[in-house]
């Protein structure tokens, strides 16, 4: 707001400075040498910093807790920050029936599996604004309860054409369009339909 360059950071220590009861964590055996190493230090703003050192929470503020707070911290800037532009991945989810159950992975879920796998998710958004989705379940013939008015084997046969042309349309105009680009080198896909299904989605 100032525009001003302003020290709003303070080094802490994790054990204190000192060895005594008055230095807060003080009186831990770390050697007086290594009280000033990175290792025991966290950068925190003046509110937190009197919080932690507050002598009404040391046994909450412990070294122990301390230590594991800043080594989760560390490990997710660095693997946040060591994903660059080639670790992304644009997700597809297709979401269809198995075995006349209506089966969904969410896109929290599939954004946490590409993490884990040391990548960070793209949503192409479209106009349903939850990424780029192939719904089957409007398709007539995906439910099994659906009313069939003709033969099993017509049925069949129309259900796959209309599927099919949906998993088309959706690669054609959402997915191919980012493709050339250049803004999707990677695609990370997501399915729960029937076998055919998948194996054209993939094809």
């Amino acid at each position: 707001m100032s525009w001003r360059t302003l020290n709003l950071g303070e080094l802490a220590h994790i054990v204190g400075r000192g060895s005594s009861v008055r230095s807060p964590r003080g009186e831990h055996p770390l050697d007086r040498a290594r009280r000033e190493d990175a290792d025991n230090l966290m950068l925190l703003c003046a509110d937190q910093h009197g919080e932690v050192d507050a002598a009404g929470g040391l046994d909450l503020f412990t070294v122990e807790e301390l230590r594991r707070v800043k080594q989760e911290h560390e490990d997710r800037i660095r693997h946040v920050t060591g994903l660059g532009p080639d670790r992304a991945t644009t997700v597809m989810r297709m979401v269809g029936s198995v075995h006349g159950n209506e089966v969904e992975l969410s896109r929290q879920t599939a954004a946490a599996a590409v993490i884990a796998g040391d990548r960070y998710p793209l949503f192409l958004e479209s106009y349903a604004r939850h990424g780029l989705e192939i719904d089957l379940r409007g398709v007539p013939g995906e439910s099994p309860a659906a009313p069939c008015p003709v033969s099993r084997a017509t049925a069949s046969r129309t259900y796959y054409r209309m599927a099919t042309q949906l998993v088309d349309d959706v690669i054609e105009r959402q997915l191919r369009p980012g493709i050339m680009r250049d803004s999707v080198r990677h695609v990370s896909v997501f399915g729960f339909a029937r076998l055919p299904l998948l194996v054209h989605l993939v094809l």
